[in-house]
């Protein structure tokens, strides 16, 4: 019975530490770039795939320095958490995918095919660090809170806007900022909407500002808000598509959350 218990004990502790090393909750893209001010940020496409490696064309440097139009990821360090595909570069995309990546540069060797100077893929599972970029539109967990609801958070976003903020700005401003979901709840919104926008807060706003941008950063509607607790807007004239609500008053931090009209 004794030696019972205790396989069952070491069974429980070895299930325990396996799921722990494989299980993950990434930050937003975002709050990694902005955590990562030394590591270089390309816009590339996926010109070949190796067996440690991809080869990445580059398009566009957002922040850094590369003179070479071609440049070698190599897969990171394994973990032992689902063998090689843990860290392996090939992950990062298929071959002619564009995308955006945080890159970590190979300054001493910790893989037989490690070359100093090219870059190895970073950790992807405490961190989101690649995005796809399809059609203009940037896709994936740009900025957000992976335990919040979909809605919450932001998946997609025109790619002309995206570069301005990471560039211009230094960050993601407009985008949803779940790192506190408490400070939202005080918003009470009919979202997915159709033809009107009814927004509800639980507390008197006073001197403030609402504003709705669309996906390409266009402001398509300015309010003023004052001694009100609920705001009716006719959204006949916008057409279906993802838009961003910008709400901010004395009191209150600024918000800005990501809507959709059907």
């Amino acid at each position: 019975m004794i030696t019972k218990r205790i396989n069952l004990t070491l069974l429980a502790i070895f299930c325990y530490s396996f799921s722990i090393a494989c299980s993950f909750s990434p930050n937003d893209f975002c709050r990694t770039y902005v955590n990562s001010p030394d590591n270089p940020t390309i816009v590339g496409k996926i010109t070949a795939i190796y067996t440690f490696g991809i080869d990445l064309e580059v398009i566009e440097i957002l922040r850094g320095e590369e003179d070479n139009s071609v440049i070698r990821i190599w897969s990171g360090t394994d973990f032992d958490c689902n063998g090689l595909w843990s860290m392996a570069a090939s992950d990062i995309g298929a071959l002619n995918d564009t995308v955006i990546i945080i890159l970590d540069e190979i300054i001493e060797l910790e893989n037989d095919w490690d070359i100093i100077g090219d870059y190895r893929r970073r950790h992807p599972y405490n961190a989101t660090t690649e995005l796809e970029v399809k059609n203009g539109i940037v896709n994936g967990f740009l900025s957000g809170d992976p335990f919040a609801p979909p809605s919450y958070n932001l998946l997609e976003l025109e790619y002309e806007l995206f570069k301005q903020q990471l560039i211009i700005e230094g960050g993601c401003p407009l985008t949803v900022n779940t790192q506190d979901i408490d400070q939202q709840l005080f918003l009470n919104i009919n979202n997915p909407f159709t033809t009107e926008l009814r927004i509800q807060v639980d507390q008197m706003m006073n001197n403030g500002l609402l504003k709705i941008y669309s996906i390409t950063g266009q402001i398509v509607h300015v309010q003023d808000i004052d001694h009100q607790t609920e705001i009716n807007i006719d959204t006949n004239n916008l057409p279906a598509n993802i838009y961003f609500l910008e709400i901010q008053s004395n009191g209150r931090q600024r918000e800005i959350i990501k809507l959709v009209k059907h």
